[in-house]
């Protein structure tokens, strides 16, 4: 190993050698112990505790003389990590996870983040046992008397409160506007249901925790039939509404005439024929996408529906003038009907 020519012509010629590797920095062949650590690596986003080595069978030495040979770099006294290791908010979770130690979890807005809700991220939060001092430079750390296993997940390998404690704990962090926007996206994407927060809300009040009224609240305004907003613009849609005090619709309605179905909609004002369509640019810019809305729109005019389409700018820069076209919409159709 590490020989990479000699050459020897006769007795007494010189013999050179040539080492693959320069003197000081010799990686050593791995071992059963190295392959062990860079699995469990493999699964922690490239990053590994000292103390998961000791745990494996290894000691300070092997550790120092893998550092030292480059074949696993120190992150912190206590972290390592295998070169190439991602430098992400994700790893850098899971640097804080591994310094806490066992019994911590990623939480509130880092939570969040790993389950992909909009509008969090960057923000590393965890969730430690009560009876636990933790203190990290750069991590927000919170301690809690109850911390049951079912109250965790495990996504991408990062240890996380669930999707419907992550909701409770970000009541106290985030502005109740906020977290109903969270609660929405996770309820539209199916990463919790409403009964599944109520029960979550009875456990922790059972454990005594305060400070429920806020997610109790928005529980109560979404009962069985409730239907979230599918994307951040609908939920600015029923905002608007609500700030111009204009009446509530009702949301992803299927819409059909005598020959059958023809859509579903977004917003639809029943009793004066009205519908409103938000649109996005994941579904709406593509030339072909704006052809089939426009060919829907005129299928669903010539049912005697009114049909109205905005779009991310307007709900958010001109949320005046999109709540008088409404208004005005809604008033005309009335007086049509006299």
């Amino acid at each position: 190993m590490g020989l990479q020519s000699a050459r020897n012509s006769g007795a007494g010629d010189l013999v050179e050698v040539r080492l693959s590797h320069p003197i000081g920095t010799f990686v050593a062949m791995p071992t059963d112990l190295d392959r062990r650590v860079e699995e469990l690596a493999s699964r922690q986003l490239g990053h590994f505790s000292a103390r998961q080595v000791f745990l494996q069978g290894g000691n300070p030495s092997h550790v120092a003389h893998r550092v030292a040979t480059g074949r696993w770099q120190r992150v912190q006294r206590c972290i390592l990590r295998l070169p190439g290791a991602p430098d992400s908010f994700e790893a850098r979770l899971t640097v804080a996870l591994l310094a806490a130690t066992d019994g911590a979890a990623g939480s509130h807005r880092s939570a969040a983040a790993v389950f992909g809700l909009p509008g969090f991220g960057a923000y590393v939060e965890i969730l430690v046992p009560a009876d636990r001092s933790v203190r990290l430079p750069g991590v927000h750390v919170h301690r809690s008397n109850w911390l049951p296993e079912h109250h965790l997940r495990t996504v991408r390998g990062i240890p996380t409160t669930s999707i419907a404690r992550t909701l409770f704990d970000l009541s106290a962090v985030i502005r109740p506007e906020r977290l109903e926007r969270a609660m929405d996206n996770a309820i539209a994407k199916r990463m919790v249901t409403v009964p599944a927060l109520s029960v979550m809300s009875q456990e922790l009040a059972v454990r005594g925790r305060r400070k429920l009224s806020v997610v109790r609240g928005l529980l109560a305004d979404r009962g069985g039939q409730y239907v979230p907003p599918a994307s951040e613009l609908e939920a600015a849609f029923v905002e608007l509404l609500i700030t111009f005090g204009l009446p509530t619709p009702d949301r992803q309605v299927n819409v059909g005439d005598a020959d059958g179905w023809l859509g579903r909609v977004d917003f639809l004002f029943r009793s004066v024929q009205l519908i409103v369509e938000v649109d996005g640019t994941e579904f709406h810019s593509a030339l072909l996408d704006r052809q089939a809305d426009a060919a829907r729109d005129r299928a669903l005019q010539c049912a005697g529906w009114n049909v109205m389409r905005f779009g991310w700018h307007d709900l958010t820069e001109e949320a005046g003038r999109v709540a008088h076209s409404v208004r005005r919409a809604l008033e005309q159709r009335r007086e049509r009907d006299r």
